[in-house]
């Protein structure tokens, strides 16, 4: 894959907008550059560390690595944290989201899966009480690493 030239190394000059036999309109190429600044922007993507809160069916919860990108009211999340469910059945947790800056949570969807070997525990994710829910049912105590990717809205 060829790689596009930075919106610096783009010389400064006018160029045709149209391609009319009539007279060319112009554009200054700093245009072109403040455009092309705006399409290619990419977030980095941001560390944080959620707090999360036992609600049902929980021993023990850990957070791991846990990353978030924001691009205008989206925020996407994925991470990772270690679960110990108290017995097998319908598990629920709660993680405060990053990035509301005095916004509140309106909508959310995502999933989470275990990580461990030979398991196929598999979970959702919707937004409650300007939270991020994570709901399971697991299929027995072991404890396990699991894996999430979730999209919110703030509104």
């Amino acid at each position: 894959m060829a790689l596009l030239p930075n919106a610096s190394q783009i010389p400064a000059q006018r160029v045709s907008m149209n391609e009319t036999p009539s007279a060319p309109v112009y554009a200054a190429r700093e245009w072109y550059r403040f455009f092309d600044t705006l399409h290619t922007y990419m977030p980095a993507p941001a560390a944080f560390t959620p707090a999360l809160t036992a609600i049902t069916n929980v021993t023990a919860l850990t957070a791991g690595a846990c990353f978030y990108n924001q691009m205008g009211t989206v925020v996407a999340l994925t991470g990772t944290f270690t679960l110990d469910p108290t017995a097998a059945g319908n598990t629920v947790f709660r993680m405060t989201p990053p990035v509301l800056d005095g916004l509140t949570l309106s909508t959310a969807a995502g999933t989470f899966v275990t990580t461990a070997s030979g398991a196929s525990d598999i979970g959702s994710v919707a937004a409650v009480s300007g939270t991020l829910e994570f709901r399971l049912n697991a299929v027995n105590t072991a404890a396990a690493v699991y894996a999430f990717n979730v999209n919110y809205q703030i509104a």
